[in-house]
């Protein structure tokens, strides 16, 4: 069942960023209202939110716990490599 379950994310991932992409020269009011940036990186955080939850539903071996604390320690390194990038540069 997990590889079907792949099989339609990827399918209707697939549609939903095509169709996305499609329509955002076409001026919907969605993307308007708020700013196309907002709402394209609300979309896609929103879109990130759904694939990760079903993924970690199909998963026998991963835990939304498990998933919560690799994101804490990805999000961590990430932050700690932005500083240390910021202090490479700002050293000149």
């Amino acid at each position: 069942y997990g590889q079907l379950l792949y099989a339609v994310i990827g399918v209707t991932w697939a549609f939903h960023f095509t169709f996305t992409c499609w329509m955002i020269p076409k001026s919907q009011t969605d993307l308007t209202d708020n700013g196309t940036l907002f709402s394209l990186v609300f979309i896609y955080l929103m879109n990130l939110l759904l694939l990760s939850t079903m993924l970690v539903l199909a998963s026998p071996q991963i835990s939304f716990t498990g998933f919560g604390a690799e994101l804490g320690q990805n999000v961590s390194w990430l932050f700690d490599s932005l500083g240390t990038l910021r202090d490479l540069f700002s050293r000149g």
